[in-house]
């Protein structure tokens, strides 16, 4: 019998795998946990300032938070800033920037990509996040 806590469709990795999910602590920036005590999802892009692919990213992100900004919390932060996060990175497992998490509004992480991603994907995700 499979574990409930275990990955389900629309999860990410390794079958079988734990699901990452975030749960607020006393070192999670409220910013974070507000909306997942309001059942919120959120969307969280780290990138790197100046990298040409980065930018992309950023547009990207500002592009898709426009038309999602009603079901979710959409945070950047630049590479160097990430100080703000709190225990949020750690809760991740996440420490190599570009990386984009999308996080339901229950805390469990649907998708967490480090690297470049693209238009349509980054797109997709929030879409699929947002109507669970």
């Amino acid at each position: 019998m499979r574990d409930s806590s275990y990955n389900v469709v629309g999860s990410y990795g390794i079958t079988g795998m734990q699901q990452l999910k975030i749960t607020p602590t006393a070192d999670t920036p409220s910013f974070i946990s507000d909306p997942l005590k309001n059942q919120r999802g959120i969307v969280l892009l780290v990138y790197c300032r100046g990298a040409v692919a980065d930018r992309q990213m950023v547009t990207f992100f500002k592009q898709v938070r426009s038309e999602y900004v009603g079901e979710s919390s959409f945070y950047s932060f630049e590479a160097r800033d990430v100080g703000a996060l709190g225990d949020v990175l750690a809760q991740l497992h996440a420490y190599n920037p570009p990386m984009l998490a999308v996080i339901d509004s229950s805390g469990k992480v649907q998708s967490l990509y480090t690297g470049w991603i693209d238009e349509k994907t980054l797109e997709q995700r929030v879409a699929d996040a947002v109507r669970l």
